[in-house]
């Protein structure tokens, strides 16, 4: 199945590493909700995007946070709990980082480096904002 075209908004699942654990030593996240919210120019290779987080934990602190409206949730896809786009942190990365639908299992094996198949890019190191 071909990776989804990076748009503004697209809603993914996604290896998401907040910024406290990135500092804390960890390489890799929690499998979330996430959302697109800036891509580089097609033309230009490597191709990365901006992901922000989507979490049923409300802002606090620092964090800041956009509650997503019961009807939205419903049309992305979202379960019914209330859940936060989170816009104070986001991650770099390439859109082959997208978990396709129906490609879970394979993905999640090659986010870890196993049994990469015969010429797939490997996972690049995730910048962190």
């Amino acid at each position: 199945m071909p990776l989804p075209e990076p748009r503004l908004g697209l809603v993914f699942r996604y290896d998401y590493l907040w910024s406290r654990d990135s500092v804390s030593g960890r390489d890799q996240g929690k499998e979330r909700p996430a959302c697109l919210v800036a891509a580089t120019d097609p033309a230009i290779n490597p191709r990365f995007v901006v992901v922000v987080p989507i979490t049923h934990s409300p802002p606090s602190g620092d964090t800041v946070g956009i509650e997503i409206p019961p009807r939205v949730r419903q049309a992305i896809g979202l379960d019914n709990a209330p859940c936060w786009v989170i816009v104070s942190e986001h991650n770099v990365d390439e859109p082959q980082a997208f978990d396709v639908p129906g490609e879970h299992d394979k993905a999640k094996r090659q986010r870890r480096g196993e049994q990469q198949p015969q010429g797939a890019p490997k996972p690049s190191p995730k910048r962190r904002g």
